[in-house]
């Protein structure tokens, strides 16, 4: 999954946007707009595909980069905090694109570890065994 967070040099107004592993749109966030009206631009712009990113994006004004997890958002966001060392090598052995989608599917694990009755895993173990890859 890759996730852009888009800006303008005309107001204060950020979209983040995410896109699965297929290109598709599976995330808009917008903060900053100060007129109801403006809030669905986004909607009504941002483009279905990534590929079109691009092409959408053009205007002068407009500002667009690639967000990268790091691993104290990581760290952050999952809720069990055990084995911070552990879980900070295997973060550096992955690739971009692994923490991304080990980041973006933390709330998808903890609700069918919760919906399942079971017990988080250590954030390294998680980390380790790609739980992110499983279907739940």
């Amino acid at each position: 999954m890759a996730r852009y967070l888009i800006t303008s040099t005309r107001s204060e107004a950020q979209i983040t946007l995410g896109y699965d592993q297929n290109g598709l749109l599976c995330e808009v966030s917008i903060t900053g707009f100060d007129v109801p009206e403006h809030r669905l631009w986004p909607f009504r712009h941002a483009p279905l595909q990534e590929s079109e990113l691009k092409a959408v994006f053009k205007a002068d004004y407009l500002r667009w980069t690639v967000l990268k997890v790091t691993f104290e958002e990581f760290w952050k966001r999952y809720a069990y905090k055990e084995g911070k060392k552990d879980a900070q090598r295997a973060w550096d052995r992955m690739t971009e694109q692994q923490r991304q989608l080990a980041y973006d599917h933390i709330e998808r694990y903890r609700s069918a570890c919760h919906r399942d009755r079971k017990h988080l895993m250590y954030p390294a173990t998680y980390l380790r065994a790609e739980r992110w890859l499983d279907h739940t």
